[in-house]
């Protein structure tokens, strides 16, 4: 446990949709939405864990969560260095904030386009260290630009977000964000929007960040592809879901779980001639009167009854491999 940065214990969170008017102005009654549904999950110090799955999986809300970034009702725990987020007291979330950043998918929206490049990347000193003198300030958003490979930085300094390219923009967001020295940093799909030439200087920007001053990642993404590259491990959820956890190795070679196995066929092939086997989802309705069911029993071709009345516990399937599914053996 001595490795351990982050534990989430059985994490929900409930989104409340308002009423309101919908298509055609039909009257749309208020309902909940179950965006996270008990997680449990640790991240390891000086580890990338990449959180994957399709649109509205959770990911995002998982990633926001660990930041105590929203205000939704959440249950469970999420321990950081020990202490609980969500029981810091406003001191303490202070103290929390300079351990734990967060690199948006936009670059375009998240830099204030009125400040320059030094201004944006010095920001979070004037909240936690007005104190220090300006000579030291600029010295370390010199430091901070040239790790994230703005150089020289004289260039860079007085340039605003307009004059940038896509990927200078996001290595501006990064430097922003890792100027503390932060213990961990939350990326949400932060090459989504970048050209594919970009995207792998970006990768390999965070990845050599991490070696350089070990700073812990979750790297939300979709892409399985990008996840492969820079992960440690992989968690992949769906539906609010936590479906598969292993090494890159693992689930890049021996996914077990329909979903997992899904993604990987979806992936675009550039090594190989032969076309990946597709995998064929099909459209199931769930039995009205089960509480708790699989989440992917509606599309799985090898459900079977037991998975439209109970829900899988996540089991270790191979050492180091858990699976959520009733039907998934262990890898020969």
């Amino acid at each position: 446990m001595d490795n351990v940065l982050v534990t989430i214990q059985n994490l929900s969170v409930v989104y409340t949709l308002k009423a309101g008017l919908s298509g055609l102005f039909k009257k749309r009654k208020g309902r909940t939405v179950i965006a996270v549904n008990d997680l449990s999950l640790s991240l390891e110090k000086g580890e990338i864990l990449s959180l994957v799955g399709e649109s509205g999986s959770g990911k995002t809300t998982t990633g926001r969560a660990l930041l105590r970034l929203i205000k939704e009702e959440v249950k469970g725990t999420i321990r950081f260095e020990g202490k609980d987020v969500f029981s810091l007291s406003k001191q303490e979330l202070k103290g929390f904030r300079k351990k734990a950043q967060m690199i948006f998918q936009d670059p375009y929206q998240a830099l204030n386009p009125r400040n320059t490049v030094s201004r944006i990347v010095g920001e979070s000193l004037e909240i936690h260290h007005p104190d220090f003198s300006w000579e030291k300030k600029q010295a370390m958003i010199a430091e901070a630009l040239e790790w994230c490979g703005l150089k020289p930085v004289e260039r860079y300094w007085n340039r605003y977000p307009h004059e940038l390219s896509g990927g200078q923009r996001q290595r501006v967001a990064i430097a922003g964000a890792l100027i503390l020295k932060p213990q961990l940093v939350v990326a949400d799909e932060p090459v989504s929007m970048l050209d594919a030439s970009v995207r792998l200087d970006i990768l390999s920007l965070l990845n050599g960040l991490k070696e350089e001053i070990g700073v812990t990642c979750l790297f939300i993404t979709h892409d399985l592809a990008l996840a492969w590259l820079i992960s440690n491990r992989i968690a992949v959820m769906f539906a609010g879901t936590l479906v598969e956890l292993g090494s890159a190795g693992l689930i890049a070679e021996g996914a077990l779980h329909p979903y997992s196995k899904a993604l990987i066929a979806a992936q675009p092939s550039a090594t190989s001639s032969k076309e990946r086997k597709r995998v064929i989802q099909v459209e199931r309705k769930e039995d009205p009167a089960a509480v708790v069911f699989c989440p992917y029993y509606r599309r799985c071709m090898q459900a079977t009854e037991r998975c439209g009345k109970e829900l899988p516990p996540l089991s270790e399937i191979n050492p180091n491999h858990f699976v959520r599914c009733f039907n998934c053996r262990p890898n020969s």
